[in-house]
């Protein structure tokens, strides 16, 4: 359970990075390997409800210094896009999949 976890945060905490590839961004994974684990440690320390705004306020204050202001942004919503709402977009279609699926069969 522990592998599978590590590798599992580790993938998330990697996307910030791939996005920063996929813009031409020249960066080393460590660097936002170790930014993410911050920000995470930092967000989740505060019981927030949803936290997205102090976790989107926060990934822009550590990331501003290293990429710049409009690269970070740039960044962020990539990886915002593909970390959360693109799983929530496959999630639903998977969802309504189900769904329909299981009327079928009624």
């Amino acid at each position: 359970m522990f592998l599978h976890t590590t590798l599992q945060l580790t993938c998330l905490y990697l996307v910030p990075y791939f996005s920063s590839l996929a813009l031409g961004l020249d960066v080393r994974p460590g660097d936002f390997l170790a930014m993410q684990a911050i920000l995470s440690l930092a967000v989740t320390a505060v019981p927030l409800p949803g936290s997205v705004g102090a976790s989107e306020g926060a990934f822009m204050a550590l990331y501003k210094p290293v990429l710049g202001a409009e690269q970070a942004f740039s960044v962020l919503a990539l990886s915002r896009g593909v970390s959360f709402y693109g799983i929530l977009a496959v999630s639903g279609v998977i969802a309504a999949a189900l769904q329909f699926k299981g009327k079928a069969i009624k």
